[in-house]
């Protein structure tokens, strides 16, 4: 770790990666001028996001400065011929379906709206964990070192604030543990790795050149929980694309077993496909699917492709299809195979609430719910449709925590104000029009009518 005064979190987004090339016109696209904060504030508390972010005083927070016209202009550019997607709704979706089960953060611990994810003090600073998973419930001890009960938490509590924020860094990428340091000002070896002294950008592209159309665009959807399937959905409803959602037998996309309508909302209207990657017929079918895709999107730590033995650049140069990649920190870099989600991605992004409580003690906490997931979808399905309206061909790596960066960068909270607390907030089923509430496909549940049509396109 190097310290500079460089925060991920607070550097201006404004400066096109280069100019003249294919994606210039993109991120020229994502320059804003700032609406006033009294606008922003206004549609920050309408969108449920306040109610969301809530301070240590049990108040309600509302955001100043670019964020919600930074999304705003990458959902303008989702579709063919603009956009009604309203993506700062999109952002508080998950909200408003499942409701709010965190606690109010306070010195000593801050819990997200899902109720997984905490962010602790520790001994030099914050450490964000995220506890979605029962292995990593078990994992606890291995993490903090000490041989803690993972299911008392005054004993948890106390072993972290014992420990040194960047031990426990190491630990968790070690441990395959989704966490790490709260972000307060430093530059990392994958930022550096990434961008090196220029802007945080929300995607990283390498360009194949030109593609031709292929009229309805087929969507390959290899992703799971909420940025990835997302996106697909946007583009599903934007450009009127087949989807086909691509599971694994082994592992389907955890959101199933999640809240339903939620589900319902992110995947109803596309296509099931379950496949068993170890089963050598089913790969092949997976590789059949890829190469008969316009895009691809794809949420998988790039070592799983290694291991089928599939690289994106050979499928998109072979096709002239476009790849686009979610994942936490991005498929290269040292940290390209490190976990994460969309809580303590935002959290290790520096994209956090920072306050005092009447004791002067700093009390830290998240800012809406897993606010990378949308952030990350949004832009995803923005550079999704800006391929395909210019025809480009491409691997577009898209990290959660940088895309949150990005768009957070120069932007801060403050307590609402008591005058304006009385907002209506939005109703989810407006969010994305695309959606009529209808439920989405049984996993596998058109395998059959797949492996049909990939037989007759051969």
């Amino acid at each position: 770790m190097t310290t500079a005064s460089y925060n991920v979190a607070s550097q201006p987004a404004v400066k096109r990666p280069t100019d003249g090339r294919p994606w210039a016109e993109f991120f020229d696209a994502l320059l804003v001028n700032h609406s006033s904060d009294t606008s922003v504030a206004q549609r920050w508390q309408m969108s449920g996001l306040a109610d969301l972010t809530r301070s240590a005083s049990g108040g309600s927070t509302v955001v100043a400065g670019p964020f919600l016209d930074r999304i705003d202009a990458a959902a303008q550019l989702i579709g063919d011929s603009g956009s009604n997607i309203d993506g700062v709704n999109l952002l508080a979706e998950r909200g408003h379906f499942q409701g709010v089960r965190g606690r109010l953060p306070t010195a000593t611990a801050a819990q997200s709206v899902g109720g997984s994810a905490w962010i602790l003090p520790v001994s030099d600073g914050h450490f964000v964990l995220n506890l979605a998973r029962r292995e990593d419930v078990e994992s606890l001890p291995a993490l903090v070192e000490q041989p803690v009960r993972p299911r008392n938490w005054p004993e948890v509590l106390d072993a972290f604030a014992g420990s040194g924020v960047e031990r426990l860094d190491a630990q968790a990428h070690l441990l395959g543990f989704p966490g790490g340091r709260v972000n307060s000002g430093d530059i990392d070896e994958q930022i550096l790795h990434r961008h090196g002294d220029g802007p945080v950008l929300p995607i990283v592209v390498r360009d194949f050149g030109t593609s031709e159309p292929r009229g309805r665009p087929i969507v390959v959807d290899l992703t799971s929980l909420w940025a990835g399937p997302l996106s697909s959905a946007l583009i599903g409803d934007a450009f009127g694309a087949e989807v086909i959602k691509v599971e694994s037998l082994a592992r389907p996309d955890g959101a199933r077993f999640g809240h339903g309508r939620f589900f319902d909302r992110l995947n109803a209207g596309k296509k099931s496909v379950a496949l068993d990657f170890s089963v050598a017929s089913d790969v092949a079918v997976l590789r059949a699917l890829l190469d008969a895709a316009d895009v691809v999107v794809e949420g998988m730590r790039p070592r799983v492709f290694d291991r089928l033995g599939i690289d994106p650049d050979d499928i998109v140069s072979a096709n002239g299809s476009l790849w686009l990649s979610i994942t936490a920190f991005g498929r290269t870099g040292p940290w390209a195979n490190r976990v994460g989600f969309g809580d303590d991605v935002a959290a290790v992004a520096g994209v956090i609430s920072r306050e005092t409580n009447a004791s002067s003690e700093p009390v830290v906490g998240f800012i809406g719910d897993a606010i990378a997931d949308p952030v990350g979808g949004i832009y995803a399905a923005a550079a999704i449709s800006y391929a395909l309206r210019a025809k480009r061909s491409a691997v577009v790596d898209l990290a959660l925590r940088e895309s949150v960066a990005y768009a957070w960068a120069e932007s801060r909270l403050r307590r609402r104000s008591s005058c304006a607390a009385n907002v209506a907030v939005a109703d989810p089923f407006v969010a994305s029009p695309g959606w009529d509430g209808s439920k989405a496909a049984d996993i596998g549940a058109d395998n059959d009518e797949i492996g049909h049509w990939l037989g007759e396109s051969r």
